[in-house]
C-alpha cells in the first residue's frame, strides 16, 4: 500500500511539474478507448469456456487468445499507439535484417 501512495504522489507531483509544457489533451484522449477495449476483452475472457482440464494450460490458451482479441481490437480502433508499435516493429526488422 505504501508503494503505490508513494507512485501515486510521485505521479502527480511530475504531472504538476510539466503541467505548463504539456498538452495532456492530447497525451489521454485515447484513454476512454482503451477502457472499452480492456472491458471488451475482459468479458470474452469471462465468457470462454474452460476446454483443458489443467488451470494453467487453459488459463495460458485463454490469456494468448485475449491478448490476441486485445490487440486486434486496438489496431481495428486506429489508436495513435498503433503507429509506435509499428515504427518499432519496422526498426527491429531492420536491424535482424543486417
Amino acid at each position: 500500500m505504501a508503494i503505490l501512495i508513494t507512485e501515486f504522489v510521485v505521479l502527480i507531483l511530475r504531472l504538476w511539474i510539466v503541467r505548463d509544457d504539456y498538452s495532456f489533451k492530447n497525451a489521454f484522449s485515447d484513454v476512454p478507448k482503451y477502457f472499452l477495449i480492456g472491458i471488451i476483452t475482459l468479458i470474452a475472457g469471462m465468457l470462454m469456456p474452460n476446454l483443458i482440464r489443467s488451470s494453467f494450460v487453459n488459463m495460458t490458451i485463454k490469456s494468448i487468445l485475449m491478448l490476441i482479441i486485445y490487440a486486434g481490437i486496438m489496431f481495428m480502433m486506429k489508436l495513435d499507439f498503433n503507429q509506435d508499435i509499428m515504427d518499432f516493429i519496422t526498426r527491429f526488422l531492420r536491424k535482424v535484417k543486417r
